[in-house]
């Protein structure tokens, strides 16, 4: 794809990377214990004046034995050419399983841990749900109100390229 700035081209790279990252790394994920799904519209939560941006790259379910729906999600992630640090991956991983108690993108159906997963396109690592992700999902809501009242007065960092 054509760029017409340096931002564009930065990104169309960083794109182009990512989808040989994750190719040459793809057969290392295990996709057996549930199934997947194309990711359907999730609403962006707003949590104490912070708006969230939650995309998750594929949708994960399971029936259970009673015939229970289990629900999830996986987020791939691409770290400029390093593997994504554990403990950030854990923290979104707490995250999905966290939002999706309270919106469920089935109805009835309840998050499970095993289903909320990030992929990390350069190591071919999977990164699952950490102990404790409601307490960690509720620090993060929790910080959202600091973020929020102090946002307008961080400054972009050095060298940042802004679209």
């Amino acid at each position: 794809m054509l760029a017409d700035s340096e931002f564009d081209a930065q990104l169309h790279q960083y794109n182009a990377d990512f989808v040989d990252s994750f190719a040459a790394n793809a057969a290392s994920f295990d996709f057996s214990r549930f199934e997947i799904v194309a990711p359907q519209r999730i609403p962006d939560p707003s949590f104490n004046g912070t708006l969230v941006r939650f995309t998750p790259s594929l949708l994960t379910y399971r029936t259970t034995k009673q015939n229970t729906q289990k629900i999830g999600a996986i987020m791939y992630r691409y770290a400029k050419g390093k593997p994504v640090p554990t403990d950030t991956a854990e923290w979104q991983c707490a995250f999905m399983y966290g939002y999706f108690i309270e919106q469920p993108f089935y109805e009835e159906a309840k998050p499970e841990d095993k289903l909320c997963l990030v992929l990390c396109a350069v190591s071919g690592e999977t990164h699952r749900t950490p102990k404790k992700p409601i307490y960690k999902y509720n620090e993060m809501k929790a910080v959202c109100s600091d973020i929020a009242e102090r946002w307008d007065k961080v400054p972009p960092p050095p060298n940042a390229i802004l679209p």
